[in-house]
């Protein structure tokens, strides 16, 4: 997934990337890099997923039905 879509996701969250990063056990720097180089698998996204309460179906998918990452 795209740099881009995470950080809206994450954003359309309310959450910052720091608290994400702790929530799924990634130091925020490390989490920071992985999300840059596009490097997250997809345990990664289900666990950031959960972390901002959306589905990870190869998009973030929220409660409201708004989806994030579609291609």
């Amino acid at each position: 997934m795209k740099e881009d879509d995470i950080k809206k996701a994450i954003a359309y969250a309310g959450k910052s990337q720091r608290l994400v990063s702790k929530e799924i056990n990634e130091t925020p720097m490390n989490f920071n890099k992985k999300i840059k180089r596009e490097t997250l698998k997809s345990d990664d996204m289900q666990k950031i997923a959960k972390a901002i309460g959306a589905e990870y179906k190869e998009y973030f998918k929220f409660p409201d039905g708004t989806k994030i990452g579609i291609k």
